[in-house]
């Protein structure tokens, strides 16, 4: 199960970065994709996912949230289906094993 997220989330992150192409410069070369959107909301999760603060459960919920937005960016309708219906188990198995731990670095 995990083996197959590494093996999607490595695809989304790819395309993820494909999508983004800067000239010498740093600027920004191409027009605005419907991939842009996911690459935005993924940027979001992780400020949110950053806060000192944030509970447990509330961190997983954002980090399942955060690999569908990079599997979206792929922009295989696919992939996202098979994402969301690995994300529960997924998402149980990850806090019985943050639960068996205090350390959340």
């Amino acid at each position: 199960m995990l083996t197959t997220r590494v093996v999607l989330d490595s695809d989304a992150v790819a395309s993820a970065a494909k999508a983004v192409v800067q000239d010498e410069t740093g600027q920004n070369t191409r027009t605005p994709q419907p991939s842009d959107v996911h690459l935005r909301r993924a940027g979001e999760l992780l400020a949110e996912m950053r806060d000192p603060g944030i509970a447990t459960e509330r961190f997983h919920d954002l980090d399942a949230r955060f690999h569908r937005e990079l599997c979206a960016v792929a922009g295989n309708p696919v992939t996202d289906i098979i994402l969301a219906s690995l994300s529960s188990s997924i998402l149980d198995y990850v806090c019985a094993a943050a639960a068996a731990t205090d350390d959340r670095s």
